[in-house]
């Protein structure tokens, strides 16, 4: 159960570690040009992830990688830095092929029951072959595969554990962490329900990203909430993303 959840950290944190900036040397992988001549966006354009936002989250941080990625340095630092930090480096060429295709991604903190429950969409350009890779290293770190389980929309779900991927569409995928957001994955309305209620604030300037490369909203009577914003005041630094994926970590009582 450590490594599965893992696995879900990694993906819950694939987008808001690059949220919030970080440091660290690169490390090889497709190139974001090389991931684009795979595959294609998605048909009538990029889903609004905002609107697949539960109305009672408690942290909503939203992350434009492809804004990030004006920055190649910058983007490099973080990439290359996620996997080992979240203790994957096993698997950091897949995950750092699955990231140069993404295009935008939604981390979201919930209430669970006593506890914090989390959960990151995210859309790019990918292909049924990317789900079914990063599916396989689910497999392999629980130990078994899970029968598929069909959801509204034709949307398909695998329970592992206390952790649920999901494939909304080819091109928009979603980890969770809790049976809140499982049973949320599994009935959102994908491509035309009512955006997230709170106005997210720009904040990627604040830590050295480019603008409009992340936002966020934080309930601030909440510690996670205190949290998220303590890391997004404290700029970028050798130490972000070790920060970020310790905090990720405890509030999802990992």
């Amino acid at each position: 159960m450590k490594y599965l959840r893992r696995f879900g950290l990694s993906s819950l944190a694939l987008a808001l570690a690059l949220g919030c900036g970080g440091g660290g040397g690169a490390t090889g992988g497709r190139t974001a040009t090389a991931a684009a001549e795979e595959a294609g966006p998605r048909p009538g354009g990029a889903l609004d992830l905002l609107t697949l936002a539960p109305s009672n989250a408690n942290v909503v941080l939203h992350a434009n990688l492809v804004a990030v990625r004006q920055d190649p340095a910058r983007y490099e630092r973080i990439a290359g830095e996620l996997a080992s930090e979240l203790g994957l480096a096993g698997e950091a060429a897949t995950l750092r092929g699955l990231l140069d295709r993404t295009d935008t991604a939604l981390g979201v903190f919930g209430p669970g029951a006593g506890t914090q429950e989390g959960m990151l969409i995210f859309s790019g350009r990918f292909t049924d072959a990317d789900f079914e890779r990063a599916l396989s290293i689910a497999v392999a770190r629980h130990g078994s595969r899970p029968a598929p389980e069909a959801g509204a929309g034709g949307r398909t779900l695998y329970a592992l554990g206390d952790a649920t991927l999901a494939q909304l569409d080819q091109w928009t995928w979603a980890v969770a962490v809790g049976p809140g957001l499982r049973a949320h994955l599994a009935q959102v309305a994908v491509g035309g329900g009512p955006r997230f209620g709170r106005s997210l604030i720009e904040f990627g300037p604040r830590i050295g990203l480019p603008a409009g490369s992340a936002q966020a909203w934080a309930n601030q009577n909440e510690q996670v909430g205190v949290d998220m914003v303590a890391l997004v005041f404290a700029g970028e630094n050798p130490q972000m993303v070790h920060n970020f994926v310790a905090t990720v970590m405890r509030h999802l009582g990992i």
